[in-house]
């Protein structure tokens, strides 16, 4: 695989990713923010931006049974990482390093928080984990046998989480059914604000939310 960078001209390759042991891997998503992003994949592949822009190898410890799935920036210098694997569960790294807060009892696939009080993580079976600022708490989700694959929010109250096909929207108080229907399955949610919303899938599906409606684009 390749990560690959916009510098606002052009798409350019950043860099290509391999293991601890230098074998070559796949990427599967990136999280993060700035000069606190990061990616990685199977095959025990986690990097992270460092200050100078290159990208840095950085795992708990040296395993090829380690997936890394998802990452979010709680502010410059602190992120909440999702492992599978052999490690499995949500790690915290900051100055100290890392050091693991959830170990799941569902499999973990995706996070995003609107601040270090207010973090999300998707599972699998109507499961999703809220973490606010004290304790973790899992919280079930719609129907028994959803699996949620990947969360955004413009804030504390606009939050949308991908299921298979469609999403379900937190609007603060509660989560409910979005009018999303996609014909191929989705993988991925961003925004840049509450009515620029996208969501994209297989088969080169790509949907966009403008604060009223769903459409494919």
């Amino acid at each position: 695989g390749v990560a690959l960078v916009y510098d606002g001209t052009s798409v350019k390759p950043a860099f290509t990713p391999t293991n601890f042991n230098g074998k070559a891997v796949n990427l599967w998503r990136i999280g993060g923010e700035g000069s606190n992003a990061w990616t990685g994949g199977s095959d025990g592949a986690v990097f992270k931006l460092s200050s100078g822009g290159s990208w840095r190898s950085q795992i708990p410890y040296e395993s090829q049974g380690l997936t890394f799935t998802d990452a979010w920036a709680a502010d410059a210098s602190t992120a909440y990482v999702v492992l599978g694997g052999l490690a499995a569960g949500v790690w915290k790294h900051d100055a100290s390093g890392f050091n693991q807060v959830v170990m799941p009892t569902e499999t973990l696939t995706a996070i995003w928080g609107s601040s270090a009080s207010d973090v999300w993580v998707t599972a699998r079976d109507g499961k999703m984990l809220h973490y606010d600022g004290s304790s973790w708490e899992t919280k079930s989700v719609g129907q028994a046998g959803t699996d949620y694959r990947a969360i955004w929010g413009s804030g504390a109250s606009d939050i949308w989480a991908l299921t298979r096909t469609s999403a379900m929207h937190y609007d603060g108080s509660q989560w409910t059914q979005s009018a999303l229907a996609a014909d191929q399955s989705l993988n991925a949610i961003w925004g840049s604000a509450a009515d620029d919303i996208w969501a994209v899938g297989d088969a080169s599906t790509i949907m966009h939310y403008d604060g009223s409606a769903w459409t494919k684009q």
